[in-house]
């Protein structure tokens, strides 16, 4: 099992410390070597759907979110306390 490393408040707050932050967090979790089309497993770039904080295939269409299948997955809670929660609980 992965060792975790144990966090200030100060240092979540600066890795963790906005909506966006953690967003790319999750997206750098799911995809570590770039975004990868979970219905056809093409590897390519995503068209970025920003408004709806979605990412598009550009083969297939098919539209994922970095929340997609997990326990987050449709949830109106923010991702900030989501990975709050995460890290301190």
């Amino acid at each position: 099992m992965a060792q975790q490393k144990t966090m200030s408040l100060l240092e979540f707050m600066e890795r963790f410390g906005t909506e966006e932050l953690c967003h790319q967090h999750l997206y750098d979790m799911r995809w570590p070597e770039g975004f990868v089309c979970p219905k056809c497993g093409v590897v390519d770039e995503p068209f970025n759907i920003k408004s709806r904080k979605l990412y598009q295939c550009k083969h297939c269409n098919h539209q994922a979110s970095v929340t997609a299948e997990t326990v987050m997955d449709k949830t109106k809670t923010t991702l900030h306390k989501w990975v709050l929660g995460s890290i301190f609980s």
